[in-house]
């Protein structure tokens, strides 16, 4: 019995608290100095993300608002031109496999076996390839459906899975359910990834010029980054009015946010205050 209660109170040292103790217990950590920061500080992450969508979207409508240093250029241009290279040639390799499941619908055939009411969708078969369209959702406990797109596996004969890829949720919302549809569908993706492509080699072709369009988002978040932060390493730099203006803004937005950080961190004391009235009113 003795050992049984030592072991019950060894036990009961390691059992979570309750939730109502948990919420007090975090009440009395966070002071409320304390949750101003906390509030600051997602202020502070949620201003970088937005400055930074600010100079892409005005870097997409004009690449001559930024100028980049010159190695910095170069070195992007090559990893760009080689990322670019693998990209159209798995693209390129997609593309012929959709265009022999198009061309098997071209022929007339029905590439589709039939199947009974109660079966998942078969997949459309020619005489290499099975392509099955796939209604995916994600879900999650609290907020229901998360997400939720069309995906394509495609498998040869032997049930071996060659490529899968998500459908861009935009274009196609809906599994083809017939040879009609499937034929729409696969013209539909055969064009969207050679405009894709296309794109891809046309940002290719300006490396040689002297404002490559090979930026993305996530450069333009180092630049909110370090502008916000007031580093300012000069590798990229505002080239037009309008950008200097939004930095304008921005680094007066970064002063008053710092400013907000110090007088909370580090707020005066009483006794300093009441020395200082005291002097006040002394005559």
């Amino acid at each position: 019995m003795k050992a049984r209660g030592k072991f019950s109170r060894f036990i009961r040292r390691f059992r979570l608290p309750s939730r109502s103790l948990v919420k007090l217990r975090f009440r009395q950590a966070v002071s409320d100095r304390n949750r101003y920061l906390f509030f600051l500080f997602i202020f502070y992450i949620i201003t970088l993300f937005s400055f930074a969508g600010i100079y892409y979207l005005i870097y997409v409508r004009d690449p001559r608002s930024f100028a980049f240093n010159s190695d910095i250029r170069a070195s992007q241009g090559e990893d760009y031109n080689a990322w670019a290279e693998r990209e159209i040639a798995d693209y390129t390799v997609l593309v012929d496999l959709l265009r022999k499941l198009s061309d098997q619908f071209e022929k007339g055939g029905n590439p589709r076996p039939p199947r009974r009411w109660w079966e998942s969708p078969a997949p459309f078969v020619t005489s290499e390839h099975q392509y099955t369209f796939t209604q995916v959702t994600i879900m999650a406990a609290p907020a229901g459906v998360v997400d939720q797109y069309i995906s394509l596996s495609i498998k040869d004969n032997n049930g071996n899975e060659i490529r899968k890829i998500r459908l861009p949720n935009e274009k196609f919302v809906t599994v083809p359910d017939n040879v009609e549809e499937g034929k729409k569908v696969t013209t539909g993706l055969i064009s969207y990834y050679e405009q894709y492509m296309g794109e891809v080699r046309r940002r290719v072709g300006t490396l040689t010029s002297p404002y490559p369009e090979i930026w993305s988002y996530w450069d333009f978040l180092y630049f909110s980054t370090i502008t916000q932060t007031s580093v300012g390493y000069g590798d990229i730099l505002p080239n037009s009015t309008q950008v200097r203006v939004v930095v304008v803004g921005h680094l007066l937005i970064s002063t008053v946010m710092l400013v907000l950080v110090i007088n909370l961190a580090f707020p005066p004391s009483r006794s300093g205050i009441k020395s200082r009235k005291r002097k006040r009113l002394q005559p």
